[in-house]
């Protein structure tokens, strides 16, 4: 019998159980690893303070740059199994740059700030686009540029907000 082509199989439930397993690997590496997050902290914080007190600073950063490659390989892996195609426009620029957005606006130093502002920046893209029809790019910009200067730690990065929603 001959294979069915992808777009037949789209309905099929095996990228759900996919990704359901990562995230639930992820939730049981993540909740192992704490000591390794507070090292990392350390780290960023001063590095030669932390080598100070015996942390292997140079390990500790092979550790790092090697499991964000594995995740994002995974990552990369899971997105084309869902979504049943991949290119390289896909997972161009305009996506890194994307990131790169969440991540300034969400504030750095936080997990949730950045998957807020990953949900937020769309949703207001959406409104935007249908309220102000030719100029909704410059006025998403002069929110940005303003959020920007006047919170540079990012929307859910200052230290009160961080306490609020008990991040630290």
């Amino acid at each position: 019998s001959r294979p069915m082509p992808i777009e037949a199989r789209r309905d099929d439930a095996r990228p759900a159980r996919i990704t359901e397993s990562w995230a639930l690997a992820d939730v049981r590496a993540a909740s192992g690893l704490a000591w390794f997050g507070q090292a990392l902290v350390a780290m960023s914080g001063n590095e030669t303070r932390a080598s100070f007190f015996g942390y292997d600073t140079a390990a500790l950063k092979l550790v790092a740059f090697t499991a964000s490659g594995a995740i994002a390989g995974l990552a990369g892996g899971t997105f084309s199994t869902i979504d049943g195609f991949v290119n390289p426009v896909v997972l161009g620029i305009i996506l890194s740059t994307q990131v790169i957005i969440w991540v300034i606006l969400g504030g750095r130093a936080t997990l949730i700030g950045p998957v807020v502002a990953a949900i937020a920046i769309p949703l207001l893209e959406d409104f935007l686009s249908g309220t102000f029809l030719r100029i909704w790019l410059l006025v998403l910009g002069i929110i940005l540029l303003a959020i920007v200067m006047f919170r540079p730690d990012g929307l859910l990065g200052g230290d009160r907000i961080r306490r609020a929603i008990g991040t630290r």
